[in-house]
C-alpha cells in the first residue's frame, strides 16, 4: 500500500474518486425516482399482460384480487392504500408470498412460475421520456422497443 500511494499522483487520486463518485449514480437515479412526488398506482401483469392499473389514492378499504389461471394456478393480491401484499398463491417456492409487504414506486413483487409481477408505478407528469434504473440510461418512449 505504501508503494501505491509513493506512486500515486493528485491527478490519480483524483481519476479514482470521480470513477467512485459515478459508480454510485444509479443509486441517487434510483432514489429519486423513488421519492418523487405523485399518485402511485399498483400494476398487476400476467405473461408481460397489464391486468389491472389501479391508483392506490382510489382504494378506501382493503381489497383481494385473485389471478386465475387456465391450468388452476392462482395468486391472490392484497391491497390497501398503504401498501400491497401477496396474500396467497399456490405454487411450490411461496418466495412472492414470504417477500412482505411493497409500498414505495419502484417495489415489485414476482411470482416466477406463474409469471405474475405485481409493482407500484407513479405516473409520469407530462414527461416523455422514462428512466433505466439500472443503467441510468434515458430513453424516449418512441423509439423504445421491448
Amino acid at each position: 500500500m505504501k508503494r501505491f500511494l509513493k506512486l500515486a499522483t493528485i491527478s490519480d487520486m483524483f481519476v479514482i474518486l470521480v470513477l467512485i463518485g459515478i459508480s454510485f449514480l444509479p443509486f441517487a437515479v434510483f432514489y429519486a425516482e423513488q421519492s418523487s412526488g405523485g399518485e402511485r398506482f399498483v400494476v398487476i401483469t400476467k405473461d408481460q399482460t397489464v391486468l389491472h392499473e389501479i391508483a392506490l389514492s382510489d382504494i378506501d378499504g382493503p381489497q383481494q384480487i385473485t389471478i386465475d389461471s387456465d391450468d388452476g394456478h392462482y395468486n391472490t393480491i392484497d391491497i390497501s392504500s398503504d401498501e400491497v401484499h401477496m396474500h396467497d398463491a399456490n405454487c411450490n417456492d411461496q418466495v412472492c408470498v414470504r417477500s412482505g409487504t411493497i409500498d414505495s414506486p419502484g417495489e415489485t413483487i414476482v411470482c416466477l412460475p406463474h409469471k405474475v409481477i405485481v409493482e407500484i408505478t407513479t405516473k409520469d407528469t407530462g414527461a416523455d421520456q422514462e428512466i433505466d434504473i439500472i443503467s441510468s440510461f434515458i430513453f424516449l418512449k418512441e423509439l423504445h422497443y421491448e
